[in-house]
């Protein structure tokens, strides 16, 4: 599957919101999501980090002399980029304070705890928000190309 800017931009918008409620129900032990939403939330974040990791390769192709992480970031409202490193520390903060230690004989369980969905969820944070930064940077990117 190939998304451009914007199309990784709206997908990571929608992802981002949805895992946001989702981890808000959850750390206030309102809802625990089944474990259809968790496998597409995921399997989101891997569509949304491949996208971005292409858009990234674009900004590295322009200027292989300036970190393109650099260049995404300096597209974006300074807001979007302190929202991403938000989400980013959040995310261990959270894996931190929500791990639990269980030793069960099971290799595969998709029967999440409420635990284990709060720190799965703060990643989703960060893989959205970080989807999110770079589809806009790259979004802006193609609209000042296309002015040109």
């Amino acid at each position: 599957m190939h998304l451009n800017a914007k199309q990784l931009f709206w997908v990571a918008l929608s992802g981002m919101l949805i895992s946001l409620t989702v981890h808000l129900l959850t750390v206030l032990n309102i809802f625990l999501a089944p474990s259809a939403v968790t496998i597409s939330l995921t399997i989101g974040i891997l569509l949304v980090w491949l996208q971005s990791s292409r858009q990234i390769k674009l900004f590295l192709a322009e200027d292989n002399e300036r970190n393109p992480w650099k260049s995404a970031f300096a597209l974006c409202p300074s807001w979007v980029k302190y929202v991403t490193y938000f989400f980013a520390v959040y995310a261990f903060i959270n894996f931190a304070i929500s791990a639990e230690i269980d030793h069960t004989a099971a290799y595969i369980n998709l029967n999440v705890s409420q635990p284990r969905l709060r720190g799965l969820s703060g990643f989703w944070l960060a893989f959205y928000a970080l989807g999110l930064s770079i589809g806009y940077a790259g979004w802006k990117r193609e609209k000042e190309a296309g002015a040109k």
